[in-house]
């Protein structure tokens, strides 16, 4: 293809293969919606603590994470090859290695992604419209989540997926009661309550404690999500692997792509 040419293919290829991409992730994803949890008493000897510990099954892929990572490749790509195009379209400019679509969490941050010629050679107009796509003028735009886990991808390692279970329902090894938790998270790995009894309490309040602990657990079936990992989110609802993806990939196609449509088509072959 001639450099002055479109690259409008070039860019839906790839958004095409972020779409496979996306398909094989919730395809692999029919396997977690349905799982089994147990609730067991453990010591934890680091934190010397006596715990619930929660454990599902199935346990997380990293096939899911590895899929997922080359979804936001390939959507990142199609951002980036649109700045591309844009310096193309405003000759006599030509793109070279600064040039990228910039995702940043400020006003001051974008200033300074200008300042190091991310957008040089585009027209002040598009400049204007990338400006209005960055993510700090409407919390529910999802590049600033993207930036995010591409860059873990990319640069660190793959993203961290946790199995989360709700609408739970167990019962105890002895059958004496059961617990449905609603819609309650349940973390696999998790302290169930996040309750743990200092081990050096345990002999006078619980003498039996060693011959009853392999009994001291509940057991039961619930529905499952794969969501990628925040320690600091309450719940873990809103980073779902499969609604993350799709809410990415509905914005680039819908909301960023249309954006530039007449510079994109503007040199069409």
């Amino acid at each position: 293809m001639d450099k002055n040419g479109s690259n409008l293919d070039e860019i839906l290829l790839k958004l095409a293969r972020a779409e496979k991409h996306l398909g094989d992730v919730l395809t692999a994803l029919e396997g977690h919606k349905r799982g089994e949890v147990t609730i067991a008493m453990e010591k934890d000897e680091v934190l010397q603590v006596a715990v619930q510990r929660v454990h599902l099954v199935p346990n997380s892929s990293p096939e899911v994470s590895a899929i997922a990572g080359d979804f936001f490749s390939n959507v990142r790509a199609v951002l980036d090859y649109i700045v591309w195009q844009l310096v193309l379209s405003n000759p006599p400019n030509e793109p070279g290695p600064s040039n990228q679509f910039p995702i940043t969490d400020s006003s001051k941050g974008f200033s300074d992604q200008v300042a190091r010629k991310r957008l040089r050679g585009v027209a002040e107009d598009a400049i204007k419209i990338i400006e209005a796509l960055q993510p700090y003028h409407d919390r529910n735009n999802p590049l600033g989540l993207l930036n995010r886990l591409v860059n873990i991808d990319k640069h660190q390692t793959l993203n961290v997926v946790a199995v989360v279970a709700d609408n739970t329902e167990v019962i105890s090894q002895s059958g004496s009661f059961a617990l449905m938790l609603g819609d309650e998270e349940l973390r696999d790995g998790s302290v169930f309550g996040d309750i743990g009894i200092p081990l050096n309490l345990i002999p006078s309040m619980f003498p039996d404690f060693g011959q009853r602990l392999p009994s001291m657990k509940m057991h039961g079936t619930c529905s499952l999500f794969l969501a990628f990992d925040d320690p600091t989110a309450e719940r873990l609802e809103d980073f779902r692997v499969d609604r993350t993806l799709q809410k990415i990939y509905a914005f680039v196609k819908e909301c960023v792509l249309p954006r530039f449509d007449g510079y994109l088509r503007s040199g069409s072959n």
